[in-house]
This record gives structure tokens, C-alpha cells and sequence, in this order.
């Protein structure tokens, strides 16, 4: 299982995936249990895992602004290609 979980292809993956890669080649009784197991007390997956965070949801229209300039806006984008060789930005 050590090797399945921490090899290059895969780096410390979590549970379903390294239950994917065991499973294309091993089968024991009890082997979904195992493997969880393993997983969560993998040291090195439980200290670089990525934090799973809810879906934001879907973007909400902002009221029209009354009167002109109440509400000012700007977009910070870095690494755009240029256009006809000019900055786009």
C-alpha cells in the first residue's frame, strides 16, 4: 500500500484514489477499510492535503449604483498574452 500511496504518480493521494490504484491490481477482504485507514494515518497526506472548502455558489448581481461614481471596481489580472504585441492590461 506504501508504495500505491506515496509514489511519484500519485504523491500521498487520498483514500479514493489510492482505492482505485491498489484496486486495478489487488483485491483483499476488507481492503476498503484497510486502505482507509492507512490513509488517515499517513503522516505526510494529513500535513499537505489540500482543505476541502465548499462550492461558492453561483455569482449574484450587485445593486445599480444611484449615483455616479459610489461605487468604484478594479480587476487585478497579471500574465495576460500580449495583443499585437502591446500589454492588454
Amino acid at each position: 500500500m506504501q508504495e500505491y500511496h506515496a509514489s511519484l504518480t500519485v504523491n500521498h493521494s487520498g483514500f479514493l484514489r489510492t482505492y482505485k490504484y491498489v484496486g486495478k491490481e489487488f483485491y483483499w477482504k476488507g481492503m476498503k477499510k484497510k486502505i482507509r485507514r492507512f490513509v488517515t494515518e499517513c503522516d505526510v497526506y494529513q500535513r499537505y492535503k489540500s482543505e476541502s472548502v465548499a462550492f461558492p455558489g453561483l455569482l449574484q448581481p450587485l445593486p445599480i449604483p444611484k449615483e455616479v461614481s459610489t461605487d468604484i471596481s478594479m480587476n487585478f489580472i497579471e500574465g495576460l498574452p500580449l495583443s499585437q504585441g502591446k500589454p492588454t492590461c
